[in-house]
Formats: structure tokens, C-alpha cells, sequence
């Protein structure tokens, strides 16, 4: 190994900590999925006063669904929130309708069984392209994530996770969630 290379090394690992910016395939090669689901685990139950997380997706399908529960599920006093525009569905199920139905289906079988205090799913008609997870304590953001990939790539194909730090980002998230609510077409 060059001198420089060794020598970047060795700060990198003075000057940066793992904290909530990573890409998942590069800390675990095989599994990101459950390499992301541990860490959220363990992000939600660091801090126990979030209950509400919302995820802003185009792309929802009945897959995800269940992705989302490996993600946040298991703790009854969250709420999930979905926005999506449900455009996964040309390619992975029958049609539009159908894929709904299924995950009203599936979304009611995850708070029965108490995964989740509610979830609430909406279809959006805003242009949207990319993702989004906001972490709530009651009614204040506490938190978002800029998700570089689609929930259906199980955040492999080296997709970054990223906690947004800039508070000017934020606003700007925070803006775009508004618009975003404000344009709802539905609530499944």
C-alpha cells in the first residue's frame, strides 16, 4: 500500500465516525437490508421519545410494505406515514387497484398484530423522485434521512443512507413534505 493511501487510512479513522450516514452494501456486503433494519432498531429505540415515521417513496409496492415493517415495525406506539405516487406497480403487480387493495390488506394485518400503532398511506399527484425517512417526536421533526434508492433494491447497488445535518436541506424537506400533503389524491 502507498504511503498516501496508508496515511489516509490512518486519519479516516481518526477523523470519521459511523454514525447515521452510510452506505449499507459497503458495511455489509451480503445482507444491507438487515444490516439498515438492525439500524434503525437500534435508532428508534435510542431514542424512545419518536413516534412517527414517514416515508416519502414513489415507488410502493406490497413488497415494501413489509421492507418498511423490517425497518420501523415491532414498537406499537409508532405511526407510520407513507407518501407515494404507487408507480412500482407496471411492473410488479396486476394493475394499480390491486396493489392497493393488498396493501390496505397487508397495512391493517401489521397494526392487528401490532407492529405499528396506525399507518396511514397516501397517493400523492406531485412529481416526486427522491426518498425521504422523517423521524417525529410528537408533532417536530427530530430527524431525516435522504435515502439514495428505492425501498424494492433492499438498499443494495450501493445506495446511500443520509442523515441531513444542513439545516437549510432540512427546511427545504420540510417544504417539500408540506407540498406534498398538500396534494394528496387519497388515504389508504
Amino acid at each position: 500500500m502507498s504511503y498516501l493511501k496508508e496515511r489516509f487510512k490512518k486519519n479516516s479513522v481518526q477523523i470519521i465516525r459511523h454514525r447515521n450516514s452510510f452506505i449499507p452494501q459497503l458495511e455489509a456486503k451480503d445482507e444491507p437490508l438487515i444490516y439498515v433494519s438492525k439500524h434503525f432498531k437500534r435508532y428508534l429505540i435510542a431514542d424512545y421519545e419518536i413516534n412517527k415515521i414517514t416515508v416519502i417513496d414513489p415507488y410502493m409496492t406490497v413488497v415494501d410494505l413489509q421492507r418498511l415493517s423490517m425497518l420501523f415495525g415491532g414498537d406499537a406506539k409508532n405511526n407510520l406515514e407513507v407518501i407515494t405516487k404507487f408507480e412500482a406497480y407496471k411492473r410488479e403487480e396486476v394493475n394499480k387497484q390491486t396493489t392497493i387493495e393488498t396493501i390496505v390488506t397487508g397495512k391493517e394485518r401489521l397494526v392487528s398484530n401490532g407492529l405499528f400503532n396506525q399507518i396511514a398511506i397516501f397517493h400523492s399527484n406531485k412529481a416526486m423522485h427522491d426518498r425521504y425517512f422523517i423521524f417525529w417526536k410528537g408533532d417536530v421533526i427530530h430527524s431525516i434521512f435522504s435515502i439514495g434508492g428505492s425501498l424494492n433494491q433492499d438498499f443494495g447497488g450501493f445506495i446511500h443512507i443520509q442523515e441531513i445535518s444542513d439545516t437549510y436541506l432540512q427546511d427545504s424537506v420540510v417544504h417539500y413534505y408540506q407540498m406534498l400533503k398538500e396534494s394528496l389524491e387519497g388515504e389508504y
